[in-house]
């Protein structure tokens, strides 16, 4: 049975990749991470893809498909969705969830972020080159872009460029809880915090904002 058709979901995903890393090496399987599971939802394929070696696997891409698979004649539209700065790709799972059909969405899992793999972090320009790379060879038909928070955002319109450089048509860039840093309104706390750093001086409104940028 499907894992997520059962009742499951992310937080509950994270759990089950977290005992399964103890688990799995005592039995001579390789580890799995929460992306696999995402993507091989049932005991059978998780398994399957447990027993396989590293090289066996194919390389692991940095884009993930949260919806099942639109035919290609009646795909509308494909979202690809960038999180924020140390987010996991499952956080976009709620929104493929709610999708209509022929809406696809693939979501980013920036490397360093999965539980269950070792990777290397990799540099902004060349994390960027990667994910418009994956867009063009993965994903078919018209493309949405979404970015949120500061790191999602400014990917997001980095991937935008590249896409564009390659005639790569974006039917629409949208970024999310990026906010301009809150400062004090204050005469004097106005002008002081333009020209000194007064972390320890602003009010609550900082907090504020970045709440609600977290969503």
């Amino acid at each position: 049975d499907d894992f997520f058709d059962l009742g499951g979901h992310s937080l509950l995903a994270t759990q089950v990749i977290a005992r399964a890393r103890k688990r799995l090496p005592e039995v001579g399987a390789r580890p799995v991470s929460v992306m696999d599971l995402f993507t091989s939802r049932t005991v059978r394929e998780l398994a399957a893809l447990a027993d396989l070696d590293e090289s066996e696997r194919g390389p692991r891409h940095l884009l993930h498909r949260l919806t099942r698979a639109a035919p290609a004649d009646a795909r509308v539209l494909s979202y690809v969705c960038i999180p924020y700065g140390g987010g996991s790709a499952v956080v976009y799972q709620p929104v493929a969830d709610e999708l209509p059909p022929g809406h696809d969405l693939w979501s980013v899992a920036i490397p360093g972020h999965d539980m269950g793999v070792t990777e290397e972090h990799l540099p902004f320009d060349e994390l960027a080159v990667k994910i418009a790379a994956e867009i063009l060879a993965r994903v078919e038909g018209p493309i949405a872009l979404y970015g949120h928070c500061a790191v999602g955002s400014a990917l997001t319109v980095a991937v935008g460029r590249l896409l564009e450089a390659a005639d790569r048509e974006v039917e629409a860039l949208y970024i999310g809880a990026q906010f301009p840093f809150a400062r004090p309104r204050g005469r004097i706390l106005g002008l002081l915090s333009r020209v000194s750093a007064l972390d320890p001086l602003l009010n609550d409104r900082v907090y504020f904002t970045w709440l609600r940028s977290m969503g």
